[in-house]
């Protein structure tokens, strides 16, 4: 049985425009609560489009990665990013952009990031990590969430939704490998994953000029509404106890693998402490009755 998006509940992301930063931390950082700010930044409004970024660097070579739901069911491809970007803009969904080492492929872009960055008036912790995404229409990504990173994200050209859920929903969710969910928000099959139908959504379109802040630990997915690209800045800002707090309301054996690979996170990649993870839950896992966590994907 299949049920649409629109048969569960789902409430829109609160909008709002010159916030300062002292607003964005009070309302937002600190209670953890998703905001799209916008037309904040602006500035960055149709900067790097695909036809200028083509122009500028079409013979550079990059990882595209192919559009399955599931994020390790996809596969990385070298190509030149000028034929990346029109397979995208063609329309076709075989492939899509997201690029964690954009600036170090194209480091003529740093310079430009770092002095005018959207989001320096929010983020200002030592480590920040930049990414790229171009989608095609209809493009989306896995249902997931980004551990302890503080996620903001800007839309320089097209439109994209998120689809939100509050980090009290993971075990509604029946994710596997810490932080992906097999739950489609817009067709949960209900059958495999009753507890979905549990689930609140929050939703949030962008438009360009757009910034929406997604909280440490809070679930999304994500669609293209026509050719789209954005960027967003991941930031390890959270205190232990704010991480700690984050996950209040799961269960306990879901509580310590999660904090424990978000604290591992200030000091290595996420890979790094995903597996650090895995190999502390294998060591530690059976006398804490802690869930499998590599479990069902579909």
């Amino acid at each position: 049985m299949k049920t649409e998006l629109s048969a569960l509940p789902f409430v829109e992301c609160e909008r709002r425009s010159n916030v300062g930063r002292t607003t964005f931390i009070e309302e937002h950082f600190l209670p953890g609560r998703p905001v799209i700010i916008e037309g904040d930044a602006h500035g960055w409004r149709e900067r790097w489009t695909p036809e200028l970024l083509k122009q500028r660097f079409g013979d550079r070579m990059i990882e595209a990665n192919t559009g399955e739901f599931i994020a390790v069911h996809r596969k990385y491809v070298p190509m030149k990013l000028s034929d990346v970007i029109d397979n995208i803009t063609s329309g076709s969904r075989e492939y899509r952009l997201r690029s964690l080492e954009f600036l170090d492929i194209i480091p003529e872009l740093r310079h430009e990031l770092e002095r005018d960055g959207y989001f320096r008036e929010y983020f200002s912790a030592p480590f920040l990590m930049h990414n790229l995404w171009l989608a095609p229409p209809g493009g989306t990504s896995g249902f997931h969430h980004d551990f302890g990173f503080e996620n903001l994200n800007f839309q320089v050209c097209g439109s994209k939704t998120f689809y939100l859920a509050h980090p009290s929903n993971y075990s509604n969710l029946d994710p596997f490998e810490f932080s992906a969910s097999p739950v489609h928000p817009l067709a949960p099959d209900l059958e495999r994953h009753p507890r979905a139908a549990n689930v609140q959504f929050v939703k949030a379109t962008l438009r360009p000029g757009d910034m929406m802040y997604v909280p440490r630990f809070w679930w999304h997915f994500v669609v293209a509404e026509e050719v789209s690209l954005n960027i967003n800045t991941f930031a390890v800002q959270a205190s232990t106890a704010r991480i700690w707090a984050s996950t209040t309301g799961l269960p306990i054996r879901h509580r310590i693998p999660l904090a424990f690979t978000a604290l591992t996170q200030r000091r290595r990649s996420l890979d790094r402490a995903r597996m650090e993870t895995f190999n502390w839950v294998a060591k530690y896992g059976r006398q804490l009755r802690l869930p499998n966590f590599m479990g069902k994907r579909a």
